[in-house]
């Protein structure tokens, strides 16, 4: 470790970058790049992901052209699967039993969700790192076709089971995360707004579902739940429901739908929900939880991902006189450490720089990592995590960061 005396705008040392580069030299030697477009241009290698997915080997990367493409599934393995603006898949697109090993990257697409599928994304008993970035879902969503006179709205994105996922800069209408470990960074999570199929009712939804899990939510992220709609006496959807789960919300808002009888901003049960006061909260008419919640300063890192030649930002909020030390590595599996809340996300023999300083307002502990301007680097991912201390409350965590060079 390196640790740097600077409190602001701090620099990662080059080592880091130097790590970057050996690893962009590895993939080019050991990784496999098809592209797969839709309206078989120059260099096509596949035309359907569904295709390409079953055919390329294990570790490959998938660059995605424009078009329109049909559902895909990724079974045992890891891939990096990385779309061009005007990606679009109707679908599902699913990613499932993948090894320790096994790391999948999904970014850029834009997933429209017939109204008689249930998962519009589903990640399933994944045990390597899954990381979705920059995806959409649109917000119109169709319920599912009527069934014993009741009718529901699917979720945009499900995940199940899964050991270690990351989502950030994307927009999905109702997320679900059951008997899971992930980090939510920079999104918008909508609930569905409510609405009557064939005369009855479908109700709105929460924006954001957690059962059995651990989850963290940061960055400027909107939890917001579903508007009553044209629903008969219908409620709007709560923000967030928590369920059994341990939830820290470090930055964003928290707000029920608008509409009908009022809501509120999150549901709890036999859960553990920390909120930082930073975190905005918002009900329809009333600015309470059902449960209760734990409201706590806690640090938090985020930061921006960057294309080879670009600049990696890493910025962390915490109180102002914490010593903060900010950290980068490769992504390792969630490691408890004694006496911590949070599991350390980093592969702590590959901690190539860090950087610390005082926390000042106005001028928070920061970072810039300038990333080699080279295209094997592309779809890596970092990741970044902070520690904070002060006199009265000791030892703090961060929750994770991963950016992607992307």
């Amino acid at each position: 470790m390196h640790p740097s005396s600077h409190a602001s705008s701090a620099t990662l040392l080059s080592n880091a970058g130097c790590a970057l580069a050996s690893l962009a030299l590895c993939a080019a030697l050991s990784g496999q790049t098809y592209i797969v477009d839709a309206n078989n241009g120059p260099g096509t290698s596949f035309t359907s992901i569904a295709a390409a997915v079953a055919a390329v080997p294990d570790g490959a990367t998938l660059l995605v052209r424009p078009g329109s493409y049909q559902a895909f599934l990724v079974h045992q393995k890891g891939l990096s699967i990385r779309a061009d603006p005007g990606a679009i898949v109707i679908g599902t697109a699913r990613i499932e039993n993948t090894l320790p090993t096994q790391n999948s990257v999904l970014t850029g697409f834009t997933f429209v969700q017939p109204p008689s599928l249930p998962y519009g994304v589903m990640l399933a008993d994944c045990q390597g790192l899954v990381v979705v970035e920059r995806v959409t879902m649109p917000t119109t969503v169709v319920p599912m076709p009527l069934f014993a006179g009741y009718s529901v709205f699917p979720v945009a994105m499900g995940v199940a089971r899964c050991v270690q996922v990351v989502l950030r800069g994307s927009q999905v209408t109702r997320l679900s995360v059951q008997d899971s470990n992930a980090v939510i960074e920079g999104c918008l999570l909508r609930g569905n707004d409510g609405t009557m199929v064939a005369g009855f009712p479908c109700f709105a939804t929460e924006g954001l579902n957690v059962g059995n899990g651990r989850v963290q939510v940061a960055g400027a992220t909107l939890v917001r739940g579903g508007d009553s709609g044209t629903a008969a006496n219908g409620q709007p959807g709560v923000g967030m429901q928590v369920v059994l789960a341990d939830v820290r919300v470090l930055d964003g808002a928290i707000q029920s739908g608008l509409g009908g009888i009022g809501s509120w901003a999150a549901s709890i049960a036999v859960s553990t929900l920390r909120i930082d006061p930073r975190v905005v909260i918002q009900a329809s008419h009333f600015q309470i939880f059902s449960g209760t919640p734990v409201f706590s300063a806690m640090p938090q890192v985020t930061s921006t991902s960057a294309p080879p030649g670009g600049t990696i930002h890493a910025e962390v909020a915490t109180s102002n006189g914490d010593l903060v030390l900010l950290c980068v590595a490769w992504p390792g599996p969630p490691l408890p450490i004694s006496g911590l809340p949070v599991d350390v996300w980093l592969n702590l023999g590959s901690i190539g720089a860090c950087t610390a300083g005082l926390q000042q307002a106005g001028a928070p502990v920061s970072a810039d990592l300038a990333i080699p301007n080279l295209p094997g680097l592309a779809g890596t991912v970092l990741a970044l995590q902070a520690l904070a201390w002060n006199a009265t409350n000791g030892l703090s965590i961060s929750n994770p960061s991963l950016p992607m060079v992307d």
